[in-house]
C-alpha cells in the first residue's frame, strides 16, 4: 500500500479581537500592542515548516535589440533578428531605441492570441524606452523629468494602433520607433513605432502617438526648448512648420 501524504494543518490561532470598521483594523497595524502589528521594514509570519524565501523583488529590465538572447547562430530567432536590423538600416528606423521584448503566455485570451490591449501596453512600453534613450542627447535630470512627470515633462495626446496579425506565445518582439512631425510651436511631436515578430518575422502592428511637452508644475502646455528640439532632429525627427 502506498503510504500517505502527510496532511499539512495550520495549528491553533488565539481569538483575534474584532473591528468594527476599516479604520479601527488599519489604526491596529499601526498600534504594537496588536496581533496585526508589523514594524517598518518587518515581513509577515510564515510557517516554520514552510518559510518565506529570502529573495528581493525586482524585474530586470529587457535589454534593447539582440542582447537579449543573444546573436549567435543558434540564438532563437536568430535568422529573424537579422533580417528585422537589416530593415531598422534599410527603412531608417532610430537605432538606439530598438528594444527587444519577450511575448508573455498570459497576454493571450481565450481566442487564443495576444489581447489587443496588450499592443498598446507594448506602444507604452516603446514610447518610454525611446524617452529614455534621450539621455544621449539630453541631461540625465532632464530625461528623469521626462519620464516621472516632473517640471516639464511629456503627456501623451494621442495613440492609433493599426493591427495587421495576431501575436501568440511563444515569441519575441521587436519595438521599432521613430520621431517625427516636429511642432515647436505647439510643443507637440509624434513617434511612429512598429511591433515586428520575431516567430513570424514580419510586422503585427503599426503604431502612431502623439505628445505634447506639458508643465507639470502649472498643470498646462509646456515649451519644446531648442535644446529637447534638437535631440529629436538628432534622432531623425523633422520639423514641419
Amino acid at each position: 500500500m502506498l503510504p500517505l501524504r502527510r496532511l499539512h494543518t495550520t495549528p491553533a490561532v488565539r481569538s483575534l479581537p474584532k473591528y468594527k470598521d476599516v479604520s479601527s483594523l488599519l489604526s491596529a497595524f499601526k498600534d504594537p500592542s496588536s496581533p496585526f502589528h508589523l514594524a517598518p521594514g518587518e515581513r509577515g509570519p510564515s510557517d516554520a515548516e514552510f518559510p518565506l524565501p529570502d529573495f528581493e523583488h525586482s524585474t530586470p529590465a529587457p535589454q534593447p535589440g539582440p542582447e537579449v538572447y543573444g546573436t549567435g547562430a543558434t540564438a532563437p530567432y536568430a535568422a529573424s533578428r537579422k533580417d528585422a536590423l537589416a530593415l531598422v538600416e534599410r527603412e531608417g528606423w532610430d537605432e538606439g531605441s530598438v528594444l527587444e521584448w519577450p511575448v508573455a503566455w498570459g497576454e493571450q485570451d481565450t481566442y487564443q492570441h495576444v489581447n489587443n490591449v496588450s499592443y498598446v501596453r507594448y506602444l507604452e512600453h516603446a514610447r518610454l524606452h525611446f524617452i529614455a534613450t534621450l539621455s544621449k542627447q539630453l541631461p540625465k535630470e532632464k530625461v528623469e523629468d521626462m519620464l516621472q512627470g516632473k517640471r516639464t515633462g511629456i503627456i501623451l495626446k494621442s495613440i492609433k494602433v493599426d493591427y495587421k496579425r495576431p501575436l501568440t506565445y511563444p515569441d519575441s518582439i521587436l519595438f521599432l520607433s521613430r520621431p517625427h512631425t516636429l511642432l515647436p510651436s505647439r510643443a507637440q511631436w509624434s513617434l511612429t513605432t512598429h511591433i515586428y515578430s520575431l516567430a513570424q518575422n514580419v510586422v503585427v502592428c503599426k503604431g502612431e502617438s502623439v505628445h505634447v511637452m506639458y508643465d507639470y508644475d502649472k498643470f498646462k502646455r509646456g515649451v519644446m526648448t531648442p535644446e529637447v528640439l534638437e535631440a529629436f532632429r538628432a534622432r531623425g525627427g523633422d520639423v514641419a512648420e
